[in-house]
């Protein structure tokens, strides 16, 4: 009499697994007996939630053989069954099922395992079967709970910098680091930073993806931080590949330089110094720059070259490299364009406006010249400069014309002494600071008091006027009434007028 063989009691959970598998009829294999199929490698022990691995062999074969892969799998002594890759059915927990590396995902430790045993089918491309020893299920172990993930020595995001991309583990006895992914926040949309792009400023993400040591998994109640100015920071594990993660908040401030005031287009004359200067918020430091033109394969194009403390064709500078530029203008110069680089943190930078400093070009006097006689006389006018109590020799002006003019003059003091035939001599000052100045001369012969040409009653009752306090007389005009020459105004004077009125001086 036979007996029946005593079959273990297999937990549900073993059973509802197989049932993934699908049934195929045992095949009888016509072994080489050269050739042998082995499993070089299996777990023996794996702890829940990593992966059970074995690998497969196939020694002896040709090497222009090639081999495909069906992994199976039995309970006890039944049939063998082929196993269904995670690929075909995600609800499998088998990974390589074609391939000579099986792998399953242990999610938990339940009982039955342990009667499940592994081997592989192989097939070669000369038509033959093998199929490899096969091996148990390996001990399923608990992981240790670490109840603190914790990272260092990673820098907070920068504006302008590139970002952190590597952390040091506060225990590497349980976790290590394997790397960061950086995304960037719009409207709540978070979109991952390429290889080489740098922070600008707003709100960042910081994934920083570890691994834990063999045996540690994190605690449910694990707290976290990367201790570098983070915010809202959580645990989290990646869907689809399991691996766990610290996701982090940065708030990166724009710290790029905010000019608030500037100087604006300036012109100046040949001689002059002047300066320019901007008002900038996160400024740390200034450089100046100009404008100036550069020979490109046979054509000139105008770039920004910076400045420095010294002299050029036409300029001196100073305090370059201040908020406040200082220019001294050594020779006639062109238009000439400036602007303002103002440097922050992190490399920022922003540039002031252009402006402009140009020329006030040579100055000139011009005028009437008022007088009596003859059309034909010649007026002469002599110009002079006055520096620092120096006076130059004059510019002579010929002219019998009753108009004038002195071109092509620099910005100063000058005197123009203006003098005519039978007329008194006359001394004018004035300053040149504007391109032009409208200057009408006077001049008169002796006793002309008001200089309208004619000597006559009006010209005594003015000195009358003067005499008595009714009127004022400017240097010339008391030089013109003094008629008798003594220097003095009085009624002599006007009775010498009246005379020569009446053919009697």
């Amino acid at each position: 009499m036979k007996k029946r063989r005593n079959i273990k009691r297999v937990s549900s959970i073993v059973l509802c697994m197989l049932m993934l598998l699908t049934a195929i009829p045992f095949a009888t294999v016509t072994a080489n007996a050269a050739v042998t199929a082995i499993i070089k490698e299996a777990d023996t022990e794996v702890y829940v939630g990593d992966m059970f691995n074995i690998v497969a062999e196939v020694n002896g074969a040709d090497s222009d053989e090639t081999f495909t892969y069906q992994w199976q799998a039995r309970l006890l002594d039944r049939e063998w069954l082929n196993l269904n890759d995670h690929s075909d059915n995600n609800k499998s927990e088998y990974y390589g099922v074609y391939t000579n590396h099986l792998q399953m995902r242990i999610t938990r430790k339940a009982s039955g395992w342990e009667d499940v045993s592994f081997r592989c089918k192989i097939k070669s491309s000369t038509g033959k079967t093998y199929y490899t020893s096969y091996c148990g299920f390996p001990t399923v172990l608990e992981k240790t709970d670490v109840s603190v993930i914790a990272f260092f020595d990673m820098d907070a995001p920068q504006q302008n910098k590139l970002p952190p991309t590597t952390a040091t583990a506060g225990n590497s006895k349980y976790y290590t680091f394997d790397r960061i992914e950086w995304y960037k926040m719009n409207d709540n949309t978070a979109v991952k930073l390429a290889d080489g792009e740098k922070i600008t400023h707003g709100i960042y993400r910081c994934q920083l993806y570890f691994n834990m040591q063999r045996g540690y998994k994190v605690a449910d109640s694990a707290v976290c931080g990367l201790y570098n100015g983070d915010y809202d920071d959580k645990l989290l594990k990646d869907e689809t590949t399991g691996q766990d993660y610290i996701m982090a908040y940065y708030n990166v401030k724009d710290e790029t330089p905010v000019i608030l005031q500037q100087s604006d287009s300036k012109m100046i004359y040949k001689g002059d110094t002047t300066t320019f200067a901007v008002i900038a918020d996160n400024a740390e430091s200034y450089r100046w720059q100009v404008k100036r033109p550069v020979s490109v394969t046979g054509s000139i194009k105008f770039r920004w070259v910076d400045l420095a403390d010294r002299s050029d064709t036409c300029f001196t500078y100073s305090d370059s490299a201040t908020n406040r530029l200082s220019i001294k203008a050594d020779t006639d110069f062109n238009p000439t364009y400036f602007r303002c680089k103002v440097m922050g943190k992190n490399d920022t930078v922003t540039y002031s406006k252009t402006i402009c400093l140009s020329q006030i070009p040579p100055g000139s006097v011009v005028g009437k010249i008022i007088c009596s006689g003859d059309e034909n006389d010649i007026t002469t006018l002599k110009l002079r400069t006055h520096s620092d109590g120096f006076v130059s020799n004059p510019v002579t002006l010929n002219v019998t014309i009753r108009s004038y003019g002195f071109l092509q003059l620099e910005r100063g003091h000058y005197s123009l002494e203006v003098s005519r035939k039978k007329h008194i001599t006359r001394t004018y000052y004035f300053d040149i600071d504007k391109s032009e100045v409208n200057l009408d001369v006077a001049i008169a012969v002796p006793c002309d008091v008001n200089m309208d040409g004619i000597i006559n009653v009006v010209d005594a009752t003015l000195i009358q006027k003067y005499i008595v306090g009714l009127e004022d007389f400017d240097s010339y005009t008391v030089e013109v009434a003094d008629a008798n020459g003594d220097g003095v105004i009085s009624i002599v004077d006007a009775t010498n007028i009246q005379k020569k009125i009446v053919n009697l001086l």
